[in-house]
């Protein structure tokens, strides 16, 4: 795993990295706001583990800052101070855990619980997409909403998956159609439209608005609503 390692008590944390770097861990260490920022900024981290206090600038900041990059990586907060406040706002701004720095063997245990489980989450979301409360599954093409099969064509769910695949982007309709129809495609010129009224239909859009029409160019994903 990659681990980022953000505290004020400098000795723990290489204590730490001694330890997790002998199981085949790459550990980085931060001992302020601005250093941890490019640590991150720079790195491709499995778990973050974040103090508190944090030298020249504030710890909660820095968690949402990181959640808005990614709520995929383990969020931990590893602090003495106990109090139900810091517990509550950390909790508040995104993380999975809050711990004591009581031990390297106790601290440990948690940290790689949790490796194990964003890996594991990494490794099902591979094969899919998923997108407010619908889920297209990449294996058995097949798109489901609530758990539910919407039974999509195979044309439909090629359609759907380049748009998910393109979030936040604007896909020209006739890239669409190479993509899913091929270069050589004869068809009726309006296939596209035909294509996203059925897909608007069967995920019942007209309520969510999830496929965008960009007026004279094409369609898109709005990524905001995925969230």
């Amino acid at each position: 795993m990659n681990i980022l390692l953000i505290q004020r008590k400098q000795e723990f944390a290489k204590e730490l990295k001694i330890a997790w770097k002998e199981q085949g861990n790459i550990v980085d260490i931060a001992g302020n706001y601005e250093s941890a920022l490019q640590f991150f900024y720079a790195g491709n981290y499995d778990i973050v583990l974040l103090d508190t206090w944090i030298k020249g600038g504030d710890a909660f900041l820095l968690a949402e800052k990181i959640r808005e990059r990614s709520r995929k990586i383990g969020l931990i907060f590893l602090s003495e101070d106990t109090g139900f406040f810091w517990k509550k706002r950390a909790f508040e701004v995104g993380a999975d855990a809050y711990l004591l720095p009581n031990s390297v063997e106790e601290v440990s245990l948690q940290v790689f619980a949790l490796g194990r489980r964003v890996k594991a989450e990494a490794e099902y979301r591979k094969h899919r997409y998923v997108y407010a409360d619908m889920e297209v599954d990449l294996l058995q093409r097949k798109v489901f909403r609530e758990g539910k099969d919407l039974n999509f064509t195979e044309k439909e769910f090629l359609l759907l998956s380049l748009l998910l695949k393109n979030q936040g982007l604007a896909l020209h309709r006739d890239m669409i159609r190479k993509e899913v129809w091929g270069a050589d495609f004869q068809g009726a010129s309006n296939i596209v439209e035909s294509y996203i009224k059925q897909i608007r239909k069967k995920l019942q859009d007209k309520e969510y608005h999830w496929i965008k029409t960009i007026r004279g160019y094409g369609y898109g994903i709005d990524e905001r609503k995925g969230e």
